[in-house]
């Protein structure tokens, strides 16, 4: 990790007085470890020897030298620590990883009770005395440079305001990723069960004081066995005929567990816990795991269900539940006797053993039959919560009429609270959103409530170690970096839950943007108030991106004033590269994340599908045998789903061909089979054909303001169809009466769909729409597998295709004017005249020639479409907008130009190309009503041509005409529209 060192801009001021460690470059301590030092120990020395060096220049020795002042680094009954009885006393304060520092004339004294927290002291002390701050692990640390280091007399206690800030990291996270929570107080579980042995990952571990944890989703674990012979499926089966009694009943009938199963649609349950011989089996396996990889060692074990609720129907287990109970306490009581009982077994004989029991699905609410063991921690899980607003806040219906009261009822059955938290469910491809302020007050209210701890989750980035795709992908490798102040922050109220949030805010992101701070602050305050302002909720699996960040990014003005920002914050940083690179990133995240989510501003997207438009009409026989189909070329074909938008080619796989005729829009699938399997489970038309082997319809025109049709077609011919908006929210009365034909053959079938565009808006050459293709087949063990086109969740709108109709694509982008920048600076003309911009955002794509000068003014008060239009003054005698036009297909000689015109002047739209305007008439404007105008221009030359748009309003008084809705499209033949006939 490089140091971002701060020479002239920022200066430590200590107290006068404090013991120096370095004086004017000179060290004057030395650091003393324990005679048998342990890898943590020794680590503590190396990094505040390695920082007070970067800091100073002056590196410290470990081990007593003559005339130094020692720094004893030590838990407190090390032979290097001397225990004075202030410091006794203070030690005697230590909570769980807490640490105590002294300081005065005989040196500083780093004291904990376990090994890590020596490493939280330490870094500690850098962090207060050094103003050392480690952003994220793959981002330079801000460092400053000083020539002394000196730490003022005193006597600190410190403990963590949680027992266990644990921010879990991947099985094959980066040794600097581990690091780095530690650095920052926070914690995570180091060695657990199937965690792969990689060399530089284990030698970081043993450096930052093991932790050991193990469990998770394990019953059936639990009650075959983590070391069965011969595996776990032939042992499950050999158990299951020798004692079916061990597993749970349904529908009247004992069937096998498993998540393996139960992910191959095979009907499973939780095992019968109400059998005792079942929870004697548990106990036997959960021993024989501490016994053979946590002997004599603290172990935090997880309770959790199979990930599934089908829960044992015997007679037994469902005197255990409470019928009365809610959605969410259904099988608490069952649950909770099944870990009371654990507890009691396993608690007694492993004295280091700590419970973390899950309240997960069905068992969120505590039990109202049994009282759960006092001893363990009860983690909830609240699934369904907001994240935009805390758990304290009584204004957000979703977390106040649910969540909140799930989280007192379990603080007044006395439980010890932990949370497991969904921030990684979040809409967007990275989740770049402004989180952290909530999440802070939600932190504090944890904290009011004794809460034990919580688990931050966030994906860790790119790492080498393991080769699969959902580690490459855009959300796996850049959420964590979209979440640098929620992740920096949770490690700093961590610890000190009672500082000011703005105050710390301010700080950190201060030296995080440097000299760009100054508007950053401002664009971070501005989306969080958009956020507020346009009352969305998001969380896992209560908001669409396109309902909540598409809907955030579509309130008036804000993509023109983050615009402005953005480019004022990073002309602010063009002399520093830190900073530059950290401002073009949230650039970046903003476009991926809010811009994307848009339901405006589809067709300036510069990566399109392009549709042809079909010449001769389409029979819908589920064959694709005429001509306009054979031309068409395959769009591509179906990925493997991956929650950060999949690259992996689905298997079985298929591909998409589309056609669009003007008034419809034509989709084919070719769908092949695996060994010719299927799955015909749809019994009938609606919710029921979104069962077995199918494919599955998204499309989002412009037209439905954020809403889009959901379309489903399975093998057997069942249809389904919805308006929505997210896939929860959907209108069945709403239906779009689509057309199909299914053809069946052995390896494959092919859907033919005719999809008309009168309930969507209307089909023009140069529409754009977003869509996705999704599909559920059988694969090779009849097993059903989902894939899509867009490599996403079938309802994930971020990663959905954008497509374009017409076969050359947009010939010209942004002609509705919905995409806004800054004005670019007027440059006076040989004449004097220049540019007069009357709006903060201008848009882009389009150039303002200097020689042809106007007034240009972005309005919303009354566009054709969209949001926004374009109001043109030439004041003297032309202006002229100009762009480049997309096509690079010489063939195309004729071009359809149309545009929607009002106020009173005259516009002339023209190719430029090879040095020679090519026009075909003007445009007379006279209407304060908008009116449509179209012409065709023949431009039959090759090579790079470029559209103009003349306004004239010369000699007319207030002659000021508005403009928007301009398009180009390849103009058929004999197609010579009279610009007269659309007045």
């Amino acid at each position: 990790m490089k140091a971002f060192r701060i020479l002239l801009l920022f200066y430590i001021s200590f107290p006068a007085a404090g013991t120096e460690i370095v004086k004017d470059g000179i060290a004057k301590a030395s650091i003393v470890i324990p005679k048998d030092s342990t890898p943590v120990e020794k680590f503590a020395a190396e990094e505040l020897s390695s920082y007070i060096g970067k800091i100073t220049g002056a590196r410290l020795e470990t081990g007593f030298r003559s005339g130094m002042l020692p720094i004893r680094i030590g838990l407190a009954e090390a032979d290097s620590i001397v225990m004075t009885p202030a410091l006794r006393e203070a030690a005697g304060n230590i909570r769980e990883n807490g640490f105590v520092i002294e300081s005065g004339p005989d040196g500083v004294q780093i004291v904990a009770k376990k090994p890590r927290g020596l490493l939280y002291g330490t870094y500690f002390l850098l962090k207060k005395f050094g103003s050392v701050y480690w952003f994220h692990p793959d981002e330079d640390e801000f460092v400053p440079s000083e020539k002394n280091f000196i730490i003022p007399d005193r006597l600190i206690v410190k403990n963590p305001a949680f027992r266990f800030p644990d921010f879990p990291p991947s099985a094959f996270s980066l040794p600097a990723r581990l690091l780095w929570r530690i650095r920052n107080g926070l914690q995570f579980e180091h060695v657990r069960i199937g965690d792969p042995k990689i060399p530089p990952i284990m030698e970081m571990k043993w450096k930052l004081g093991p932790t050991y944890g193990t469990g998770g989703h394990h019953m059936t674990n639990l009650l075959v066995g983590y070391y069965p012979p011969g595996g776990l499926q032939k042992t499950r089966e050999r158990l299951f005929s020798e004692h079916p009694e061990f597993f749970g009943m349904k529908n009247g009938v004992r069937v096998l567990c498993g998540d393996d199963l139960y992910l191959k649609k095979q009907p499973v349950s939780q095992p019968c816990t109400s059998n005792p011989e079942v929870l004697k089996r548990m106990v036997l396996h959960m021993q024989e795991v501490i016994d053979r990889e946590f002997k004599d060692q603290e172990l935090t074990w997880r309770f959790l269900n199979d990930d599934h609720t089908h829960w044992c129907e015997c007679e037994n287990c469902r005197k255990l539940d409470n019928p009365a109970a809610s959605a969410d306490g259904r099988r608490s009581d069952r649950w909770w006797t099944f870990v009371n009982a654990m507890a009691k077994e396993m608690l007694e004989k492993n004295p280091k053993l700590h419970f973390k029991v899950m309240a997960y699905q069905d068992f969120r609410s505590p039990p109202t039959r049994v009282k759960p063991d006092p001893r363990v921690t009860v983690v909830i899980c609240p699934h369904g919560r907001c994240y935009v607003h805390s758990l304290a806040d009584p204004s957000c219906p979703v977390n106040a009429s649910i969540y909140r009261r799930m989280f007192e009822e379990w603080h007044r059955a006395g439980a010890k609270i932990g949370t497991f938290e969904y921030h990684t469910q979040c809409p967007g491809k990275s989740v770049y959103i402004p989180f952290e302020r909530a999440w802070v007050e939600d932190l504090k209210y944890y904290k009011s409530l004794d809460a034990d701890g919580f688990a931050l989750h966030l994906t860790d980035g790119e790492q080498p170690y393991y080769k699969h795709p959902y580690y490459e992908t855009y959300r796996y490798r850049n959420m964590w970096l979209s979440n640098w102040q929620l992740a920096w922050l949770t490690g700093h109220f961590a610890w000190n839950i009672d500082d000011d949030f703005d105050k710390v805010w301010e700080d950190v992101n201060s030296k995080y943007y440097g000299p760009a701070w100054k508007y950053m602050k401002e664009y971070r305050q501005l989306l969080e108030k958009t956020m507020l302002d346009s009352g969305v909720h998001m969380g896992y699996g209560i908001s669409s991106t396109v309902q909540s960040l598409g809907k955030c990014y579509e309130q008036p003005g804000l993509a023109v004033k983050v615009k402005k920002l953005l480019d004022q914050a990073e002309n602010t940083a063009k002399n520093s590269s830190v900073h530059l690179r950290r401002v073009a990133r949230d650039r970046e995240y903003f476009r991926t994340n809010w811009e994307e989510a848009g339901f405006s501003t589809f067709k300036n997207f510069e990566n399109t599908v392009k549709v042809r438009r079909a010449e001769n009409p389409i029979v819908i026989d589920g064959v694709l045998d005429e001509n306009d189909w054979i031309r068409a070329e395959w769009a591509g074909e179906l990925n493997s789903i991956l929650s950060g938008g999949g690259k992996e080619k689905a298997h079985p796989g298929a591909k998409v061909k589309l056609l669009h005729d003007g008034g419809n829009l034509y989709i084919a699938v070719e769908a092949m089979k695996e060994r010719g399997k299927t799955i015909d489970v749809a019994a009938e038309n609606g919710l029921n054909a979104l069962r077995g082997s199918r494919i599955e319809l998204f499309l989002v025109p412009p037209a439905l303001k954020g809403k889009y049709y959901h379309l489903g077609i399975a093998h057997n011919g069942k249809t389904f169809s919805a308006l929505t908006t997210d896939g929860r929210t959907r209108d069945p009365d709403k239906q779009i009466p689509f057309r199909f034909k299914i053809k069946d053959l052995p390896d494959r079938w092919i859907a033919e769909v005719m999809v008309p565009a009168a309930e969507m808006g209307s089909i023009e050459d140069g529409d754009c729409w977003k869509i996705n293709i999704g599909r559920s087949a059988a694969n090779e063990s009849g097993a059903s597998v989902n894939s899509s086109w867009s490599g996403g969740g079938f309802h994930a709108l971020e990663y959905f295709k954008v497509i374009c109709f017409g076969a050359v694509g947009p010939v010209i982008l942004n002609g509705d004017f919905e995409d806004l920048g800054k004005p670019p600076v007027p440059v006076p003309d040989k004449w004097g005249g220049k540019w007069e911009f009357l709006s903060e955002g201008m848009p882009l794509k389009w150039s303002y020639p200097t020689a042809n000068s106007g007034k240009a003014e972005v309005r919303s008060d009354d566009p054709a479409s969209g949001k926004y239009y374009l109001r043109m003054n030439s004041v003297k005698k032309s202006a002229i907008l100009s762009q480049p036009m997309r096509i690079t297909d010489n063939a195309v000689k004729r071009f359809f130009i149309s545009m929607k015109l009002k106020g009173k002047g005259v516009v002339v739209p023209a190719i430029y190309c090879n040095g020679r305007y090519y026009r075909e008439r003007e445009f007379a404007v006279g209407n304060e009503t908008w009116t449509f105008f179209s012409a065709v221009i023949e431009c039959p030359v090759p090579g790079t041509k470029s559209f103009y748009l003349k306004f004239y309003s010369e000699n007319i008084p207030a002659g000021i005409v508005d403009v928007d809705d301009v398009r180009i499209t390849p103009a058929a033949d004999g197609a010579m529209p009279d610009v007269m006939k659309h007045h």
